[in-house]
């Protein structure tokens, strides 16, 4: 059972998990299963700008730093693991001149790469 391996079913509001605990929450999460934010993303234009996109996930991002600097004592909430997902595909999925894919990828190092260097380091 999961009360016998030291694991929370279902926590209550004040609960909080151990790193070990949030890492094997975090590894049974199903994509599959998270709603699809992108139709309402995409209502008013054909594609995401990098900018629009980009301050998105810079606010995921900080929000996620957040988080992880407060020890986990709040979660990450999973409708905006799921926005922040979906925009983050939708971006790198889109057709040229629109896709930024590599963009993405330059930016989410310079965010995570110094804060790793500072902290882990």
């Amino acid at each position: 059972s999961a009360a016998g391996q030291g694991l929370r079913s279902k926590p209550g509001p004040k609960a909080s998990y151990s790193s070990v605990e949030q890492e094997q929450r975090l590894s049974r999460l199903s994509l599959n299963r998270l709603p699809c934010y992108l139709p309402c993303m995409m209502q008013s234009q054909d594609y995401i700008t990098l900018e629009q996109g980009w301050g998105k996930m810079q606010e995921g991002f900080d929000k996620f730093i957040e988080i992880m600097e407060g020890g986990f004592r709040e979660p990450f909430a999973l409708s905006l693991h799921s926005e922040l997902y979906t925009n983050c595909y939708a971006m790198c999925t889109q057709k040229a001149p629109n896709n930024y894919a590599d963009q993405l990828y330059q930016k989410y190092g310079m965010i995570y790469e110094p804060y790793l260097h500072a902290t882990v380091l």
